[in-house]
């Protein structure tokens, strides 16, 4: 694992100290998991781990934004609360996923939550 992260010490998404063990056919590493804030170790093949890793890698010609705009993490900590209470106002919480709303549902959700307020 060491010799495809010479220089930043990260293979990847995930820093070569993670990874516990690499057998040739498996490999056990940790991570910590967001909603009991414990580390977890989780042992899976190795393909299934590339897979993971896989994942996270931007297609060429891409570049990842994140100290702009919603995944700022100044702008999501301000804003996070009041989009999740806005979602569950209007009952458009899809657990795990994404909706992408056009511009005539924002403001049809807006007018909505906008009422229940009033």
């Amino acid at each position: 694992m060491q010799r495809f992260s010479p220089l930043s010490g990260k293979v990847c998404c995930i820093a070569v100290r993670r990874i516990i063990r690499y057998d040739g056919r498996t490999v056990k590493y940790w991570y910590q998991d967001h909603k009991s804030k414990r580390k977890k170790f989780e042992e899976v093949d190795v393909f299934t781990f590339i897979g993971r890793m896989v994942q996270h890698i931007l297609s060429k010609g891409f570049q990842r934004v994140r100290y702009y705009g919603l995944q700022a993490t100044r702008t999501f900590n301000k804003w996070s609360e009041a989009i999740r209470k806005g979602l569950q106002r209007i009952g458009r919480v899809i657990k795990g996923a994404y909706q992408v709303l056009s511009a005539r549902d924002i403001e049809s959700a807006i007018k909505k939550s906008a009422a229940m307020i009033q």
